[in-house]
């Protein structure tokens, strides 16, 4: 960020050379010199602009005298253990350490080993290096699991440089006004500081404020509409961020390191999926997934993912021999409008990995109908001892809730809706909640979507309702793009036992695109 020039550089194709040029002299067209640069990276995964965007943070901590600079993540684990840390340390740090430059760790753990460290009273995790003056320069790591945190996390404190990875996490577009008026290290100018963001194109598309801001330059994104005693000092901010904005996109084809049968890999795991395909390929801002007005049907398939069964006439599917219990997914309504859909979870092992196939096996749909719970819970368990029967062995049930049938008090039965299911089936009921946190909805669409694409969902023909979701579910209007109509409360019965069993394939599905399993086949046909 300094006037002088490292004495190496590291090898970077175009686009990467335009990132790692960011907020210099030597980039074309430099902001006004009493403002930080605020850029935004962006474009599809594996187009390269994280290590482009790392190889920017070393220079910035090799040419900054005693740099201060946060990594923002969502998640500590998912920085420090996997992802942009192991990008940090075992790619680009070694190539500027290999240079022989002088830049080297300053940092090491009890063993000796150079590398992060974790701070004792504050619990984040740093990492120090030396600069070219000498000195140590140094990154901290700050996990924000909700976007009102950045304040707390932020505040009281002076950054040379702040790297907001993975932007469309953040869905407050104050985490950007509050974290850029922090950049003020003494004794450097305000352009020698740095405020940068990567970003995949969001699901919200063009409705997300990141596009709204840096395509459309639409400040009102950022305006305090709700608190109007803020909006005058936010009108500061906005003022100053006008001139210091620049975007750059990256795509696929800008990234050398991948040959065009890769890139062609990647254009075919996303083939059936307009919106995923747009935003993972194109680097384009499409708004859902899918088509056009349906969640799932461009996915599922009769031919693939249907199970004809008629146990009457002995035709019947059979489960693993590994299977001890099912799952059973609610969804219960005060009177009315109630699902259950009983699932089995088998594990098949591909190369060193597990993964999961989920085969939805009964369900219990009373839409419009009105229902006491009590009568849902005998006819749940009616389809356990059916299950059991027909499968002539016992089998454990374990059963996942809406978390509102364990907190909500009704003043009328046993008071909650899982007491009362409890009493009615003499406690062979037991109902543990599902945890929604906020895009838990979403979550759960791409997870379903996921287990479709690579044939790892497959339904009962005894299953009309999960069918009928399968084909006609319509998407929302709403930025959280929910599953409308009366096909939500099968869809979420059918999806919370996925949810809560799928805690390792739901962090890799938040973080990563959906990856080729070409050697995952159809373990039921």
């Amino acid at each position: 960020m300094l006037q002088n020039e490292s004495p190496w550089l590291p090898s970077l194709f175009t686009k990467q050379q335009e990132i790692f040029n960011l907020g210099t002299q030597q980039e074309a067209g430099d902001v006004h010199p009493e403002c930080a640069t605020a850029a935004l990276i962006c474009g599809p995964r594996e187009s390269g602009k994280t290590l482009a965007v790392i190889h920017r943070l070393a220079r910035h901590l090799w040419e900054t005298p005693g740099a201060m600079t946060a990594i923002v993540h969502k998640t500590t684990k998912n920085v420090t253990n996997s992802g942009v840390a192991n990008d940090i340390t075992r790619i680009v740090f070694p190539e500027w350490i290999y240079a022989n430059i002088g830049f080297n760790y300053t940092t090491f753990d009890r063993d000796g080993i150079p590398g992060w460290k974790t701070d004792g009273p504050t619990r984040t995790p740093y990492l120090r290096v030396s600069n070219m003056y000498g000195g140590e320069s140094e990154i901290r790591v700050l996990p924000v699991e909700h976007d009102c945190e950045i304040q707390q996390k932020l505040k009281s404190s002076r950054w040379t440089m702040i790297w907001l990875n993975e932007l469309a996490n953040f869905k407050d577009p104050q985490i950007l006004t509050m974290s850029y008026e922090l950049l003020r290290w003494p004794y450097l100018k305000k352009w020698q500081h740095l405020w940068i963001a990567d970003t995949n194109p969001a699901l919200e598309g063009e409705d997300s404020w990141i596009y709204k801001f840096w395509y459309l330059k639409d400040w009102s994104a950022l305006q305090f509409a709700h608190d109007p005693a803020k909006k005058a000092d936010n009108q500061q901010h906005v003022d100053r961020l006008k001139g210091a904005l620049k975007l750059i996109e990256v795509f696929l084809e800008d990234n050398f390191a991948l040959t065009p049968a890769e890139i062609s890999i990647k254009k075919a795991l996303h083939q059936g999926d307009p919106g995923e395909y747009a935003r993972e390929v194109e680097g384009r801002w499409i708004k859902g997934s899918g088509g056009r007005n349906r969640h799932f049907s461009d996915l599922f398939s009769r031919e693939i993912h249907l199970i004809e069964e008629n146990p009457q006439a002995g035709e019947r599917m059979e489960l693993s021999a590994s299977t001890t219990d099912l799952f059973v997914g609610w969804d219960l309504g005060s009177s009315v409008n109630h699902g259950v859909v009983f699932l089995e979870k088998r594990i098949v092992s591909i190369g060193d990995k597990e993964w999961p196939i989920w085969t939805a096996l009964r369900e219990i749909e009373a839409i419009g109908e009105r229902l006491k719970l009590s009568e849902i819970g005998e006819m749940a368990v009616s389809f356990m001892d059916e299950l059991q029967k027909l499968y002539e062995r016992p089998l454990g049930f374990q059963h996942w809730s809406d978390d509102s049938a364990l907190n909500t008090f009704r003043p009328t039965g046993e008071g909650y809706d899982y007491l009362e299911i409890q009493a009615a089936t003499a406690g062979r009921i037991l109902m543990r909640g599902v945890f929604k946190p906020k895009g838990s909805i979403e979550t759960r669409i791409r997870l379903l979507r996921r287990l479709l694409r690579e044939k790892r969902f497959y339904v009962s023909s005894q299953c009309p309702a999960v069918i009928a979701m399968l084909e006609n579910a319509a998407r929302g209007t709403k930025l959280d793009d929910k599953v409308t109509g009366t096909h939500k409360h099968i869809f979420d019965s059918l999806t919370y036992p996925m949810f809560m069993e799928s805690a390792g394939e739901l962090a890799d599905l938040v973080f990563k695109p959906s990856t080729s399993k070409s050697q995952l086949v159809s373990m039921r046909l």
